[in-house]
């Protein structure tokens, strides 16, 4: 059974527990551990305090695997509910810590890649098929965004996403374009009709990430998700079911979270790809 680390906690070395404990290492907030028995609660002085602890394993993809006892109170159960690994991120960063989307490319490991990993998502394409087809079809305007070799490509706008689509022989409409109404002319961005825009295809929107936890913001990193499905309650509320490429998961929030992310329609809808 998995666990998730909720405070700074030491992993400690389970052939020194009856006598002084010696921690392996310590794991900071969101670390994953899997553990062995989770039945099995096992007393252990920390500090010259009998603690209740699990016996979990730790690997971070980097340094060898490590086996030791968790104070009980440290650890929550971690459950996988909604899909994830959706898309192929071939070449992913070895670290288990690194976001999904990290990936090593041409030899360079790219950090701005949740655009086009958004694309990939819409048109059901591994990303490296979605970078090489860019390649071969668009160089130069690759160029300009892979432009310094040596360092992460640089993010990329609405529009630009809109083109990559076309490249890839999709069809795709800017999103302040798709929720304007025929009659006035204004954009109402409301539960209602980005519904509507999510049964018609994969609208890719901005929003403001956590840096740290990843998940939806009010401020912080500028970001591009892929929206799943809206759920409508009562007068513009409910929720609304999003791919995020840093988890290759899919989340879930409010919809007065999503607002406070989102603040504004930027974008685009990608047709009949779901």
């Amino acid at each position: 059974m998995k666990y998730f680390v909720t405070r700074y906690t030491p992993i400690i070395d389970p052939s020194t527990i009856y006598g002084r404990p010696v921690a392996y290492r310590k794991l900071i907030e969101r670390q994953v551990v899997e553990c062995m028995f989770p039945e099995n609660l096992q007393p252990v002085t920390i500090e010259g305090k009998l603690r209740q602890c699990l016996l979990c394993g730790f690997d971070d993809g980097i340094h060898p695997p490590i086996v030791g006892f968790i104070p009980f109170e440290n650890i929550d159960p971690y459950f996988e509910n909604f899909p994830h690994g959706q898309v192929d991120f071939e070449g992913q960063t070895k670290s288990t810590q690194d976001a999904a989307q990290y990936i090593v490319y041409e030899g360079d490991t790219e950090y701005n890649l949740c655009g086009q990993s958004c694309v990939a998502y819409a048109l059901n394409l591994p990303i490296v098929a979605v970078l090489d087809g860019w390649k071969a079809k668009e160089r130069k305007w690759w160029d300009s965004l892979f432009a310094k070799r040596g360092s992460s490509a640089r993010g990329t706008s609405d529009g630009e996403l809109q083109r990559l689509v076309k490249t890839l022989g999709g069809k795709a409409e800017l999103l302040g374009v798709a929720l304007k109404f025929p009659e006035g002319k204004d954009i109402r961005y409301t539960p209602a009709s980005l519904a509507r825009l999510a049964n018609r295809g994969t609208v890719i929107a901005s929003v403001n990430v956590d840096p740290v936890t990843h998940y939806l913001n009010g401020s912080g990193v500028l970001h591009w998700v892929a929206v799943v499905e809206v759920f409508q309650e009562r007068a513009l509320g409910g929720y609304v079911k999003y791919w995020n490429s840093l988890s290759n998961a899919v989340e879930i929030c409010s919809w007065r979270e999503w607002m406070a992310s989102a603040k504004q329609p930027y974008g685009i809808i990608v047709d009949g790809v779901k």
